[in-house]
C-alpha cells in the first residue's frame, strides 16, 4: 500500500458544505427556513426604528450599533451559512411569545415590546444555527441583550452606583486632603458644586461596560453560566472608572482650578477611564481562563474531575464541548422529535407557508401604519374631563414670601397638551429668574413629572425625596403644620452646557390630602404603566399634581434651593387647604379662618401682620 493511499484512508475527502451540515446536524438545510427567520425579524423593524431613535437619545445606550454589529459579525464568521428550524418546544414557545409582543407593541404603541421580540427572534435563530466549531451559536446573541432598555431600572441602577461612587470618591478626596462636603450625589468643594451625575456621565457607563462584558463572553466562547459573573465585574469596574473620573475632576478643580467637567477634556477623561476599565475586564477574563482549565481525566470514574471539566472552559480551537460524533447523535435525535417533524410538514405545506406569510405581512403592515400615525399629533379628547378644583388667579399671592406672582395662565381642554387636560400656571419673579408653579388635573394617580422633562431632552442628574425627617435638617418652616407631614420630590436636570433645571413636585388628592411621594421603584412601575395605558394613568384615584420649575444658567447654591423648597411647601399648603375647602372638608384649626376669608382678604391680613 502506497503512502498516498494510506493518507487517503486517514484523511477523508472534503465533503460539500451541505453534506457536512447534514452529517453534523442530522438535517439537510432547507432554504425555506432562511425566509422564515427573515420574515420574523422584518415584523419587528417598523417599531424598532423609533425605539432605536429613542435609545440613541440616551448617551448611556449609544453603544447599541456596536452590539448589533458585533453579534452579526460573530454569527457570520462562525456559522456554516445555513439556516435551520427552531430547536425544541421551548424555541417555538419563545417565537410565539415574540409574535404576541410584536402585536402588543403595535396595538399599545409601546416600542419596547418590539425590541424584546427582536432579541428573542435573534436568540432563537442563533440557537438553531451551527458552526464548524460550534454546536450552537447561542452565545452570539448575548450582546443583543444589552440593547433592551431596562426602563426605570436603569435609572435606579445608575443612581445606586452614583451613591457608591460619591462615597468612595469622598474617601479618596480625604486621602488627597481636598476639602469638600457631600450632600446626596453632590460633592461640594470650596467654590463650586460638583454633580456626580455630571462628572461620571458619558461612554464609560455601567451599561457600556455591561455590553463589553457580554461581548467578551461571546467572543471568547465562555460558558453561559459565567455571564452574571462577568456582568457583576462590569458593575464593579464601572464604579472604579467613575471614582477615578470624579476624583480627578474634583482634584483638578480644587488644586489647579482646571475644569474637567466640560468640553473635550471631559470626553477624553471618559475614554481613558473606559479603556482602563476594559483593560481590567480583559485581565479578569485572562484570570478566569487560567484558573478554569481542564484537567486530564483518570482511568477510573472521578465525579469531581468530571464536574470540573464540565464547567471548565473550552480548549483553544474547540468551539463546542461535544465531539462531532456526540453532536451528530444529539441532532439526529432532535430531527426525530415530534415537534421537528410537525414543523417540517408545516414548512413543506402550501397552506402553512401562505398562513405564516399572511400573518407576517399583517404584522409588518399594522406596525408600519402605527409608525406613520405616531408622527402625527395625538388626537386628544378636548373638554370632556371635569375639573376637580378651579383655583382663583390670586390663590398664591398670600403664600409666597420671596416670590412675586406676575402672571396667571389657565389651560382647559388640552389647550396646552404638555400640561395635562386642565392646568393653571403661575409665573413668579425670583431674583433674576422666573419660577413657574403649575397645577395640572385630573390625573388618575401619581404622575411622575420627571418623565415629562426627560422627553423634553432634559438630562436628569438627581432625584431625591424630601421626607418629614429632612425638614428639620433643612430648617424649613411653614405656617401649616400638615404641610411638613408629607414628602415631595426634588429633581435636578441639565440641558446643554449652561442650562440647569430644578423641579419640585408633589401630589394632592381630590379631597385636599397631601400624597406621599413614591420611591424610585414605584416610579418605575408608573413609567411602565404610563407608556402602555392610553390614559396615561397609574392608579384609579383623582390627583392634582403641583410642580415648581426653575431654569437657571448656573447651579443653585444650597441656601437658594432651600429657600425655593420653603416657598413650594407654603404654596402646596395653600392649595391643599383650598382643595380641602372645595371638597367640603374642614381645615385644621391653625388655618380654619380660611373658610370665611377670600385670597384677597388673606393678602390684606398678611400685609397687616
Amino acid at each position: 500500500m502506497s503512502t498516498i493511499e494510506s493518507a487517503a484512508d486517514i484523511i477523508p475527502p472534503k465533503q460539500p458544505r451541505d453534506d457536512v451540515a447534514a452529517a453534523t446536524t442530522g438535517v439537510t438545510p432547507d432554504p425555506r427556513w432562511r425566509w422564515f427567520w427573515i420574515a420574523l425579524l422584518l415584523t419587528t423593524i417598523p417599531l424598532m426604528i423609533p425605539y432605536l431613535g429613542g435609545l440613541w437619545g440616551r448617551t448611556t445606550y449609544r453603544f447599541f450599533p456596536f452590539a448589533i454589529a458585533g453579534s452579526a459579525y460573530l454569527a457570520y464568521s462562525r456559522s456554516d451559512r445555513q439556516f435551520y428550524p427552531p430547536r425544541g418546544g421551548f424555541s417555538w414557545g419563545a417565537i410565539l411569545f415574540g409574535v404576541l409582543l410584536v402585536l402588543a407593541a403595535s396595538v399599545l404603541q409601546f416600542t419596547w415590546f418590539s425590541a424584546v421580540a427582536f432579541v428573542i427572534f435573534c436568540t432563537m435563530m442563533f440557537s438553531a444555527m451551527r458552526g464548524e466549531d460550534d454546536e450552537s451559536l447561542l452565545l452570539v446573541a448575548l450582546p443583543l441583550f444589552s440593547i433592551i432598555r431596562l426602563i426605570r431600572i436603569d435609572d435606579l441602577l445608575v443612581l445606586s452606583l452614583q451613591r457608591v461612587t460619591t462615597w468612595m470618591s469622598s474617601v479618596l478626596l480625604d486621602v488627597l486632603a481636598v476639602p469638600h462636603a457631600v450632600a446626596n450625589n453632590v460633592i461640594r468643594l470650596a467654590d463650586r458644586e460638583l454633580f456626580v451625575a455630571e462628572a461620571c456621565s458619558g461612554i464609560q457607563s455601567v451599561f457600556t461596560l455591561g455590553f463589553l462584558a457580554l461581548m467578551v463572553v461571546a467572543w471568547k466562547r465562555r460558558r453561559v453560566w459565567m455571564t452574571p459573573l462577568y456582568l457583576g465585574i462590569a458593575c464593579l469596574l464601572a464604579i472604579f472608572a467613575n471614582v477615578v473620573r470624579v476624583t480627578v475632576v474634583a482634584y483638578a478643580a480644587s488644586v489647579s482650578e482646571f475644569d474637567l467637567a466640560e468640553g473635550w477634556p471631559h470626553e477624553l477623561l471618559g475614554y481613558i477611564s473606559l479603556a482602563m476599565a476594559f483593560g481590567f475586564l480583559l485581565s479578569f477574563d485572562y484570570l478566569v481562563s487560567t484558573m478554569l482549565h481542564r484537567v486530564p481525566e483518570e482511568t477510573d470514574f472521578n465525579p469531581i474531575v468530571k464536574a470540573w471539566n464540565y464547567c471548565s472552559l473550552r480548549p483553544a480551537g474547540e468551539g463546542g464541548r461535544f465531539t462531532q460524533r456526540d453532536l451528530r447523535n444529539l441532532n439526529a435525535a432532535d430531527a426525530k422529535s415530534p415537534i421537528f417533524r410537525l414543523a417540517q410538514q408545516w414548512v413543506n405545506h402550501r397552506v402553512g407557508q401562505i398562513g405564516f406569510l399572511s400573518v407576517a405581512v399583517l404584522l409588518f403592515g399594522y406596525a408600519t401604519l402605527q409608525l406613520i400615525q405616531s408622527r402625527k399629533p395625538a388626537n386628544l379628547i378636548a373638554g370632556e374631563r371635569a375639573l376637580v378644583f378651579d383655583p382663583p388667579s390670586d390663590l398664591l399671592n398670600a403664600s409666597t414670601q420671596n416670590l412675586t406672582v406676575v402672571n396667571h395662565l389657565t389651560s382647559r381642554g388640552f389647550e396646552l397638551p404638555g400640561l395635562g387636560a386642565n392646568s393653571d400656571v403661575w409665573e413668579c419673579q425670583w431674583q433674576e429668574g422666573e419660577v413657574r408653579f403649575v397645577l395640572s388635573q385630573p390625573h388618575q394617580g401619581w404622575h411622575e413629572l420627571c418623565d415629562c422633562y426627560e422627553r423634553l431632552e432634559w438630562t436628569q442628574l438627581d432625584r431625591s425625596i424630601r421626607s418629614p425627617d429632612d425638614f428639620e435638617k433643612l430648617e424649613i418652616e411653614t405656617t401649616s403644620p400638615d404641610a411638613l407631614k408629607s414628602s415631595y420630590v426634588v429633581a435636578r436636570f441639565k440641558r446643554g452646557p449652561a442650562a440647569y433645571g430644578y423641579l419640585i413636585f408633589s401630589g394632592i388628592g381630590s379631597d385636599g390630602t397631601l400624597l406621599e411621594a413614591p420611591d424610585s421603584l414605584s416610579a418605575m412601575t408608573h413609567r411602565i404603566w404610563n407608556r402602555i395605558d392610553t390614559t396615561g394613568v397609574w392608579e384609579q384615584n383623582e390627583v392634582l399634581m403641583l410642580q415648581m420649575w426653575l431654569t437657571v444658567p448656573e447651579k443653585l447654591k444650597p441656601k437658594e434651593l432651600q429657600s425655593l423648597e420653603q416657598e413650594f411647601i407654603a404654596v402646596r399648603a395653600s392649595i391643599s387647604d383650598a382643595v380641602r375647602v372645595n371638597a367640603g372638608r374642614s381645615l385644621p384649626e391653625s388655618v380654619a379662618w380660611f373658610d370665611d376669608e377670600s385670597p384677597t382678604d388673606r393678602i390684606a391680613l398678611k400685609e397687616a401682620n
